[in-house]
């Protein structure tokens, strides 16, 4: 590589460089051949770097999309993360091979036979031969290949020229073309390879690079410098983007979150995104080496864009003005890759310069591919999180829960009362606080009988699916009156129910997150709701209680589904625009299947085991669960209990958003 061996003759010539010269007829097959070899060690030397991290990335991509749902859980676990690496490997290694073909050297200018002149001109190194002209910016040559037929110059990861060995003579040595080109150069090209690869070196073109990567960021001009596209600086840039995501995020969370490696693989899908896109518009626009500099200068970018669009979404207001247009738990990841996608289409044109006639199709499939990553790969989980590891929901032991209320004689002690008070505020202490970046869903489930195992039975299965189908997780709390359960869950009275919502109250965003309170009963004609747990005497609940507790705990979006008899007389009571609320019954009829040896209610069953299981809409799932309810009571010959719902008029665009959420 003969350019980077005469870094002293930088400063060696003044004077402007001419070279004419001939190309004989015989030297097409020899520059052919020697192309060739070049192209063959180039690839040998560098691409299997870059097809190793396609196919890790993209195994890890593929990892990430099964973590979200958007591939089928396999019943083995072990089984299953094999066959997904498998998988992202396949395509990998499909992506590398494409990728080979499409950076190898092409076939360069000034192979023809006939005259030729080779000249700089104000920074360009111009090479004519006949009408046919080719002009090189001199500080985008990257190297000079020295070949048994001649000199290749390259730019840019692309042979473009090549000069027969017969066009220098003693009087106009090689030498003289090198000192020319180092003398204009303002970069430090022409250093040795040697030294290229040290320490110092690489912590310059990585600063070079995250140089770059801001100037990108903020749609400035990128300097004239060649970008350092290395492997290895690809590392250093993604460790980069993962420690300023991290840090952001765990100053937003705080010390009490937990590292979520889980959020890795998301982020890290972000190189191939790049290479592919890179890959495509340089075979488009014929600049092979947009692949290595889009790459590297989207994950340059991405350590400014990245955690400004996560903090953006943090501000009060913003994401709220912007959900009719883009789902707010994607709004991150949305402006994030139209800014990147903006970006890297503005540096691809002032870098790479394109011909007119291909950088409107080279720019239009680069914010293509840009902009179908951003739908359909998933990253919206955050590096550092609040544990979802609450306990509130765990299934009680009903054998030993159910020996001591034998035991103790209907648990009428003083010492029950006193640790129950324990058991609700540990229960409330592991509730999480809500994720900035997501719509929140706060369950409370509460079975207030605790005579009929029903009640618990249905309750203990409701929060099971709202932890799995609803992201519930650490946002659960289940309140139960039954002797199975007092060592493990709070009892439900009123008092605990209310200290529940001032809770969770104080943890969600108001304005953003959403409460689904469940409460399970029987009821009475003057709209009372039983509240029981013998021999304790325990008051009931009207429905102005709890209208009560929920203004008071400055709980806004709410969906509350009462099963009880009578249970329609709740709503005019607990009507606001911000209200979803479904009950069991008419205010003047009776619901079913109260029974201990049930698993559910009948509305119950159809709304939570049935609709809710094949559907993520509160409303739809009424609607599919209210026609098997008649259909059961009619078989029974029961007197139709007539389900109600009453939709309030702002809560339905709340709902949708979380709906979305739920679906990506």
């Amino acid at each position: 590589m003969l350019y980077q061996r005469v870094p002293s003759l930088r400063n060696s010539m003044s004077t402007p460089f001419t070279l004419e010269y001939t190309v004989p007829a015989t030297a097409h097959t020899a520059a052919l051949a020697d192309l060739g070899g070049l192209e063959r060690r180039r690839t040998r030397s560098g691409l299997h770097w870059v097809r190793g991290g396609v196919l890790l990335t993209a195994a890890l991509g593929v990892v990430s999309a099964q973590q979200h749902g958007l591939l089928p859980a396999l019943p083995a676990p072990g089984l299953g993360l094999v066959l997904v690496l498998v998988l992202g490997l396949a395509l990998g290694l499909l992506v590398a091979r494409w990728l080979g073909s499409a950076t190898g050297l092409r076939e360069a200018a000034g192979m023809l036979a006939g005259p030729c002149r080779l000249e700089i001109e104000g920074g360009e190194l111009v090479w004519r031969q006949g009408r046919r002209t080719l002009r090189i910016g001199i500080a985008g040559v990257t190297h000079i290949e020295e070949v048994p037929s001649g000199l290749v110059v390259c730019a840019e990861q692309r042979a473009l020229l090549w000069i027969p060995v017969g066009a220098f003579t003693e009087s106009q040595p090689v030498a003289e073309l090198l000192g020319a080109i180092a003398q204009i150069r303002l970069s430090g090209v022409g250093e040795t390879r040697r030294n290229a690869h040290g320490f110092l070196p690489l912590l310059r073109g990585y600063l070079f690079n995250v140089g770059c990567g801001l100037a990108c960021a903020v749609f400035w001009p990128l300097p004239g410098a060649r970008i350092d596209s290395r492997p290895a600086q690809w590392l250093a840039l993604a460790a980069t983007l993962l420690v300023s995501t991290g840090a952001l995020e765990y100053a937003a969370t705080g010390a009490a979150g937990q590292f979520n490696p889980a959020a890795i693989p998301g982020l890290l899908f972000l190189l191939p995104v790049l290479l592919v896109a890179g890959g495509v518009a340089g075979a488009v626009a014929g600049r092979s080496s947009a692949m290595a500099q889009i790459a590297t200068l989207g994950l340059a970018a991405s350590i400014f864009s990245e955690p400004v669009c996560r903090l953006l979404i943090r501000v009060p207001g913003i994401a709220d003005r912007l959900a009719t247009l883009v789902p707010e738990e994607a709004f991150a990841q949305t402006l994030n890759a139209a800014w990147l996608g903006l970006a890297l289409a503005l540096a691809f044109l002032w870098r790479l310069r394109p011909g007119p006639v291909r950088a409107v199709p080279a720019v239009a499939v680069l914010m293509a591919v840009m902009a179908l990553a951003q739908a359909v790969v998933p990253y919206d989980d955050a590096l550092w999180v609040i544990p979802d590891d609450s306990e509130a929901g765990a299934d009680p032991d009903p054998g030993s829960a159910a020996n001591a209320w034998a035991a103790e004689d209907g648990v009428a002690g003083e010492e029950r009362l006193y640790r129950e008070s324990h058991v609700l505020d540990g229960t409330l202490g592991h509730l999480a606080p809500a994720r900035r970046d997501r719509v929140n869903l706060y369950f409370v489930g509460f079975a207030g009988t605790a005579t009929q195992d029903v009640f618990m039975k249905e309750t203990h299965s409701i929060g099971k699916l709202f932890e799995r189908r609803f992201q519930a997780g650490a946002h659960s709390v289940l309140l139960v009156n039954n002797p199975a359960t007092l060592d493990a869950e709070p009892m439900a009275t009123r008092s605990a129910l209310a200290q529940t919502l001032t809770r969770i109250g104080s943890l969600m965003d108001p304005e953003r997150d959403i409460l689904f309170l469940y409460m399970t009963s029987h009821g009475s004609p003057d709209h009372s709701f039983a509240v029981s747990f013998p021999p304790w005497p325990l008051a009931s609940i009207r429905p102005e209680d709890l209208r009560e507790m929920l203004d008071e705990a400055g709980i806004r979006n709410r969906v509350v589904v009462i099963s009880a008899c009578y249970s329609g007389g709740f709503i005019d009571a607990l009507k606001t625009d911000y209200s979803l609320i479904m009950t069991a019954a008419a205010a003047d009829r009776s619901s079913f299947g109260c029974s201990s040896e049930e698993d559910f209610t009948y509305f119950g069953r159809a709304y939570f085991d049935e609709a809710l299981r094949s559907t993520s809409s509160f409303v739809e799932a009424f609607r599919l669960a209210a026609p098997n309810i008649a259909r059961r009571e009619a078989e029974q010959g029961f007197v139709p209990s007539e389900p109600q719902l009453y939709e309030g008029a702002r809560i339905a665009p709340i709902l949708r958003r979380f709906e979305h959420q739920l679906q990506r």
